[in-house]
């Protein structure tokens, strides 16, 4: 499952927020769209290839900018300052720096301020996803706001297809897929306000989600579901915390899932077990100093303020 989970930190009111993304998957065969409901291409800068040999040494996003950085590990390290000078930094796991990152800026919410987009392999094969696509959207105070779907997308310099603009409004659409009980599910993820929300219901010719049925041949037609199944997709939208508390303890071991222990509002205790095996998760902590946000599968000794 796929939610947005936000947690307060006493005394120093440190938020932290724990992002799941779910692992999707996308196949042309099955995709219910014609071209013209599909629209254009949203238009991509193309920056270019991020590996260890090559880093670009800043980037015009945001309000004020970003340098790129690497540390010792290989995790990768976005940072820049928001609307109030207050500092941020993204650190990307380095457990794809055996990988180029394809490295894209625009404004995806058209607010104003372009946005980071990259592109890099999973390293799986067979049906196993091929892609991660991660974005860090940038809100209206200039702070960064990350979000990643595993998938079979394509990526070149030319653009992510799977990036469009169906309704011509100049807001960036992720065509989303994923495979459950015989069923293709497509959905419509639309950008807004630094965030993904997924559409529901009417958008353009279609009701969303859309269900293909598995065949041995390529079928575009959707169809409902049998009585009986129910197949299922994850919403990926990050617009509002699932749960808020005190983050109580963390450990992050060298294999299995990591764990978290919560006191919520209510003063209960709540044990957070992602399950690391298909899912990847981000760390978002805000505090007097500004935001951190790193993958939880990143250096554990980052973001160091955690472990006081």
């Amino acid at each position: 499952m796929a939610h947005l989970h936000q947690f307060m930190l006493k005394p120093s009111v440190i938020i932290l927020v724990l992002l799941p993304f779910t692992v999707f998957a996308q196949s042309e065969d099955y995709l219910p769209l014609t071209k013209a409901e599909i629209g254009k291409h949203f238009k991509l800068q193309y920056i270019g290839q991020l590996h260890s040999e090559h880093l670009s040494g800043s980037l015009p996003v945001g309000l004020y900018g970003a340098t790129i950085s690497r540390t010792g590990d290989e995790d990768l390290v976005f940072s820049g300052e928001d609307k109030n000078h207050k500092k941020w930094s993204f650190q990307i796991s380095g457990k794809s720096a055996a990988f180029a990152y394809d490295l894209y800026i625009a404004d995806l919410d058209r607010n104003g301020y372009k946005d980071i987009i990259l592109a890099f392999p999973t390293g799986g094969n067979g049906l196993a996803p091929l892609t991660h696509i991660l974005t860090l959207m940038f809100d209206s105070a200039g702070r960064p706001i990350p979000f990643e779907a595993d998938g079979y997308s394509e990526h070149n310099e030319t653009g992510i297809p799977d990036l469009v603009d169906m309704d011509n409004d100049g807001k960036a659409e992720l065509i989303y897929m994923n495979f459950d009980e015989g069923y293709w599910i497509t959905s419509i993820y639309k950008a807004a306000n630094g965030r993904w929300e997924r559409v529901t219901g009417h958008f353009g010719r279609r009701n969303y989600p859309l269900y293909t049925r598995f065949t041995f041949r390529p079928n575009h037609k959707p169809i409902a579901p049998k009585v009986g199944r129910h197949p299922y997709t994850s919403d990926l939208s990050n617009l509002l915390p699932k749960l808020r508390g005190h983050l109580l303890s963390y450990e992050v071991p060298e294999q299995g899932d990591p764990t978290l222990w919560l006191s919520t509002e209510s003063g209960k205790r709540a044990l957070c077990k992602p399950n690391a095996w298909y899912d990847s998760f981000a760390v978002l902590v805000e505090d007097q100093a500004g935001r951190r946000i790193a993958t939880i599968s990143a250096t554990k000794q980052y973001p160091a303020p955690l472990e006081k």
